[in-house]
């Protein structure tokens, strides 16, 4: 279940960068050689490619690592899969592939869930 929510946050981040760039886009009065509406147009298939990829990967991770212990990590894990369209927005975005990515957000909430149950 947890492996389907990831792929339906991988696809759904993939929809919300096509909005975030053509938002982007609009409000900095860019004029690109495409129009941003194009790539919200092919946004589905793009999230689809991302949601795809997501399904055998989290179910490697999650058999032989970090479960996700809840279902809206899974989904928050699931949008960190389509983090490398934020360069398509502004290229120093990058940097928000590279610091949440999937891997680094399992290691995050599991650093968190085993810190809040020390804690207690």
């Amino acid at each position: 279940m947890k492996i389907l929510l990831s792929s339906i946050g991988a696809f759904g981040g993939a929809i919300l960068f096509s909005v975030l760039r053509t938002a982007f886009y609009f409000l900095n009065d860019y004029q690109p050689q495409m129009s941003p509406m194009m790539f919200i147009l092919f946004s589905p298939i793009i999230g689809l490619g991302f949601a795809v990829v997501s399904v055998p990967i989290e179910w490697v991770l999650s058999r032989y690592w970090l479960k996700s212990d809840s279902a809206w990590k899974a989904f928050i894990v699931g949008v960190s899969y389509s983090t490398p369209l934020a360069y398509l927005i502004e290229h120093w975005l990058i940097i928000l592939a590279v610091l949440v990515n999937p891997i680094a957000l399992r290691v995050l909430f599991a650093k968190r869930t085993e810190s809040s149950t020390t804690a207690t």
